[in-house]
Parts: structure tokens; sequence; C-alpha cells
């Protein structure tokens, strides 16, 4: 989990979801609205940091199966 959560860092999704939440267009959302598009935001963000640090064969894919988001 450590790992995972340094790798996310390293991406710079923090910073990226500190500023969607303080940004003007997001200042009238909803708190619970909020919460549910940080959720997508880190879900797909983990999701893409996953498979860019797996080779193909991890995947199951040749180069030419390549998935890219």
């Amino acid at each position: 989990y450590s790992k995972l959560t340094g790798m996310v860092d390293d991406y710079g999704l923090v910073e990226t979801m500190e500023a969607l939440v303080a940004s003007p267009e997001y200042a009238d959302m909803p708190d619970g609205l909020k919460v549910q598009v940080l959720k997508n935001l880190i879900t797909k963000g983990v999701l893409e940091i996953l498979c860019q640090s797996m080779t193909f064969e991890e995947r199951g894919l040749t180069d030419e199966q390549d998935i890219r988001f």
C-alpha cells in the first residue's frame, strides 16, 4: 500500500486533486459530489500508473494489443 501511495504521489495526483477541489468551477459542488469526482480520479490515476508500470507480459498482452488510456 505504501509503495502504491508513493507512486501516486510521484505522479502528482495529490496536488492535482487538491487543485481540483480548490478550483472555482467546483466551489459550488456539494461535498459528496466532490468526493465522488476525487474517487474517480484516484481510480483512473492508479489504474494508469499500474498499467504503465507493468510490462506487456505481466498484462498478458503483446505489443500489438497494448492498451492506452
